[in-house]
């Protein structure tokens, strides 16, 4: 057992960001441009990316810091670059990205065939969780494919274990391949999960957004969405035995070691992506995203 929970807490991954001494704080509203309705989930950020918030419900947002420019992103919207004077309420407003559809032809007298792949392990051997963090992570998991033709993306399944918050709200990122890594928006929208429970993959159906499997390959990540009602308590076993409480939020998402190689990659504040710390148990092994995809494959 005591094998079992050193596994376990050694993948929990701790990013501790200071926050700055000045009481000042910057205020705002970020809104649709064309509709003016507030736009959620809007990650707002500095140009280093050390520190950023998320817009809430109803498209308000606190930076506990002053800074000389803000950066606005959030799927199928134009990033919006803001340069600042003052601490005063800002109302700011997103330009909706140019939305393309993409379709394929296949014979409708031929039903196509569901493929499924990506992690298929049915249990995890590693955790991966974002605790005493000020930071907005993402966790993408490589997708190889060879030579597909007249295939939509169906379903996609994250692998969420009886730890932390399972009904935890977080959104789907799907991305093209892109010199190895994660590219530009190929889910442009926001689609925003909020679970069940009692399941432990979580399926998310992405039929109906009509995306073409690319033949490159492609990315899909998990991208952490901190809300007043995800925060949680953890108490880990660290390696020397010491006991480390801290405070979490979010899903936690399985790691899966069925794969020689580290397909999966990490970000922080919609920054760079990295290479994720594949390290797993046994050298010929690596741990990786438990993301499962499932597309249909049209003849």
């Amino acid at each position: 057992m005591a094998k079992w929970v050193r596994l376990v807490t050694l993948m929990i991954f701790i990013v501790a960001m200071p926050l700055t001494g000045n009481a000042q704080v910057v205020r705002g509203w970020v809104v649709n441009a064309l509709t003016d309705l507030p736009v959620p989930n809007v990650l707002v950020s500095d140009t280093q990316r050390h520190l950023a918030v998320r817009t809430d419900t109803a498209g308000r947002f606190l930076y506990p810091a002053l800074v000389d420019t803000l950066l606005f992103s959030a799927p199928g919207f134009l990033p919006f670059r803001l340069g600042l004077t003052g601490t005063d309420s800002l109302v700011v407003r997103l330009a909706e990205s140019p939305l393309i559809i993409q379709n394929i032809t296949f014979d409708a007298r031929r039903p196509p065939v569901p493929v499924l792949t990506g992690a298929l392990n049915k249990r995890f051997q590693g955790l991966y969780a974002s605790c005493d963090s000020t930071s907005f992570h993402e966790l993408a998991l490589f997708i190889p494919t060879k030579e597909v033709h007249r295939a939509i993306l169906s379903k996609i399944y994250y692998y969420v274990p009886w730890r932390g918050k399972q009904r935890a709200s977080f959104r789907v990122r799907i991305y093209q391949h892109s010199e190895g890594r994660p590219g530009r928006d190929l889910l442009d929208e926001s689609v925003v999960v909020n679970p069940k429970w009692w399941q432990r993959w979580k399926e998310v159906r992405v039929g109906p957004y009509n995306i073409p499997v690319p033949n490159e390959g492609f990315f899909v990540s998990m991208e952490w969405l901190n809300g007043p009602d995800s925060r949680y308590v953890d108490s880990m076993t660290m390696r020397d035995g010491s006991k480390r409480t801290n405070t979490c939020f979010g899903p936690v998402l399985g790691l899966t070691d069925e794969f020689k190689e580290c397909h999966t990659w990490t970000r922080s504040n919609g920054g760079e992506w990295e290479r994720f710390p594949c390290n797993a148990s046994a050298p010929d092994k690596a741990l990786n995203a438990m993301i499962r995809i499932e597309w249909l494959q049209y003849r």
